[in-house]
């Protein structure tokens, strides 16, 4: 492996328990790839997707608790142009084997990429 994959290995937090031996492989992929990165990734997840708020006269801060993981999953994440960004920061940081498998099932992958920043929005904006 060369230096360039080395080097976004070593700088990704490491969560254990997360893999074992009877999952299949998008949920490896999800588990030892996906969740690190997008920890990784918090402070600037959490900044584009505040900026957006922002940039969309505050709307969400005046929704109940109730209405506001409804509305980051419709209007936040539902919007193509921050979708887009924020996937960007998450495959951007895969090392060239990762992204060979990201190109093959991307499909699958993105949907779980999808899911995977909704929670994590949701965890810090409710």
């Amino acid at each position: 492996m060369n230096i360039y994959n080395n080097d976004k290995l070593r700088i990704r937090p490491e969560l254990k328990d997360l893999v074992n031996d009877e999952m299949t492989k998008e949920e490896k992929f999800q588990n030892a790839t996906l969740r690190p990165i997008l920890r990784m990734q918090h402070e600037l997840v959490s900044l584009l997707v505040q900026t957006y708020i922002e940039n969309k006269k505050g709307v969400y801060y005046d929704l109940s608790m109730e209405r506001k993981p409804a509305y980051i999953k419709k209007n936040i994440l539902g919007d193509p142009k921050i979708t887009h960004e924020l996937r960007g920061l998450v495959i951007g940081m895969f090392t060239t084997d990762e992204l060979a498998y990201y190109l093959e099932n991307k499909g699958a992958i993105n949907k779980r990429i999808q899911a995977l920043l909704h929670q994590r929005v949701c965890s810090i904006f409710v």
